[in-house]
Formats: structure tokens, sequence, C-alpha cells
């Protein structure tokens, strides 16, 4: 467990020693699974969603001990600790995956319960919301392998945005409290649009001459962007690349057409220039903010890499 991290908790109950028994002398394969809740994800119904999760998970064989997150760092840890379980089940929002997928030690395949307000990867891979589904999908077990890549060292699976999309995510991270509804990015969006400059971002695609963004650069592994928007709609998280997404003007007119272009189509942002790579480097001589999968991050320079390791998903 990482050095100052809360220690989480783990809940056995005995019904589930039950279906294991009776699996062990029905001569059936039990695998043991560590679920890690987000409580307060799902507008605070996590744990309700995954206690419902867990009797299904258990009639189907599954042994499953949980972990209560309580504070950032305790998902991490807790997938850092996850020892010999056969498989991790995940319940909350993108920023829980993500902690699980930095502490990630070994190759186990990964299954997410979306409880979060963007849900992009679950978007993106069609997983269901339902419990009853998801416990269907986890029992049937189909896996599928996707690419890893990492930010100056720190793995995600969706997204790196530097500028505008950053700025609104450190703010709306600023004033949070408690669970986030989807509404709330509404008026956040509105004041950036005000104030956001256009800084200027560099940005290097496999050591090639740079290209210029003003105020926006999105590095992409998924063609989801968050609810029913794709701005890099030809994206796959498993081709191997990175799908770059740059908007060579910026400013308040800029931002407000490329905005309303995409809430019209819901696909591809206007105005912008796409590029692709395995590697990305974004610069620049302004302090510029950046996040990941959603969360922020800090400021640029950044380093964006596709790493040789992969993860495997559980999909319907």
């Amino acid at each position: 467990m990482e050095p100052g991290a809360r220690c989480v908790w783990f809940e056995r109950r005995g019904a589930s020693w039950y279906n294991v028994v009776w699996h062990l002398w029905a001569g059936a394969d039990v695998r043991r699974a560590l679920a890690i809740v987000n409580p307060i994800a799902g507008r605070g119904k996590g744990q309700e969603r995954l206690a419902e999760a867990q009797r299904g998970l258990r009639q189907a064989g599954f042994a499953v001990e949980v972990a209560v997150t309580s504070r950032p760092g305790d998902a991490r840890a807790a997938a850092a600790a996850a020892g010999a379980h056969d498989l991790l089940l995940v319940a909350g929002g993108d920023g829980t995956l993500n902690e699980v997928l930095n502490g990630l030690d070994m190759d186990r395949p990964v299954a997410l319960l979306p409880l979060g307000t963007g849900n992009v990867l679950a978007k993106e891979l069609r997983l269901p919301r339902r419990v009853s589904g998801f416990c269907a999908m986890v029992a049937r077990g189909r896996e599928r392998t996707l690419d890893l890549p990492a930010v100056e060292g720190r793995r995600f699976v969706s997204m790196v945005g530097a500028g505008f999309d950053a700025e609104v995510t450190a703010r709306l991270a600023a004033e949070r409290a408690g669970t986030m509804r989807m509404w709330r990015y509404a008026p956040l969006i509105v004041r950036c649009l005000a104030r956001y400059g256009t800084p200027r971002i560099s940005v290097c695609v496999d050591g090639a001459p740079p290209v210029e963004a003003q105020g926006f650069a999105l590095v992409s592994n998924v063609a989801s962007y968050g609810g029913p928007f794709r701005i890099s709609p030809c994206a796959r998280p498993d081709d191997g690349s990175l799908d770059v997404c740059v908007l060579p003007h910026g400013g308040f007119g800029r931002y407000l057409r490329a905005i309303l272009a995409l809430l019209a189509r819901c696909q591809g942002l206007s105005g912008t220039r796409c590029l692709r790579g395995r590697s990305v480097r974004l610069t620049s001589a302004e302090p510029v903010r950046y996040h990941v999968d959603g969360e922020p991050a800090g400021l640029l320079p950044a380093t964006i890499e596709m790493l040789d390791r992969r993860v495997r998903f559980i999909v319907p």
C-alpha cells in the first residue's frame, strides 16, 4: 500500500462461502474477485449497487471481497494489494477506474460497473449499467484486450486533454462537493468561455515537426468523449495508436462554434485538425492545465506514450 494511503476495509459474509462450498462439491472452479467501490459514485448509491452485484456474483460461484474507498488513492492502494484474486471489479466512475489501473501490478481482467458522471470507457465498450446485466457479463467472462497509454508515467485508457476542457475540469474539481451531476458542467463552460484565452500549445507526434494548437488539444484512446459526444470518432482502444485532435485557432468565437457544432452533431469538433501516433509531446510557454480521464493532473509539459503493456477488460 502506498505511503500515506488510508487502509481500505474488506467485508466477508457467510452467504458467499455457502456458494463456494457448493461449487467445490460440484467440481466447478471458484473464482476470487476483489470489488473496489467508490461509495459516493452513482449519486451515493455505490455500495447499494455493489451489494446487489455481490448477491448475483455469489450465486454464480464467485468468492467476492470488497474494498470501499474513502479518499483519493484508496482505489489504487486496493488494486496494488489485490494479491491472488482472479478478477478486479470496479464500481465507480472514470476516476476510480483510473486509480485501479495505476495500482494494477499483475495481468488480471477488470470488470467495470459504471456509476460515474461521464463513464467514458463504459460508453465506448457499451457496458451494462444495470446490475443484472453486469453480473451476467462477468459470469460469461468474455474479454477484450485494450491498449494502455501513460502520461508522465500515469496510465489511462480514455484521454488526456490540455487547455480549455482541462480548465473546466480543474474548476469543477475545485467547486465540487459530494456527488456530481452532468448539468453542473454547463455554467462552468459558460464562465470559461467568457474568461479563457488562447494559450498556444505545441503538439509533437512521433517526433514530427510540431503542430500548434490554440487553447485546446486532446489525445484520445477512445472515440467517446463523455455523454453522447465523440470528438475523436476514428479512435479505437485496441488499435495501438493515439488519436490527437487540435484546435488551430482559438478564442471565444471559435470555442463557441466548436461547442455548438458538437452539441448539434454529437460527433467531431468543428475546425479541428486530427493526427495519429504512438507518442505525443505537449508543451506551452504559458501555464496550461491538462487532465487525465477527466481528473485534473497539473500543468504542461506532458509526454503521452503508448505502453507495451495492455489491459484485459470483461465486455458484453
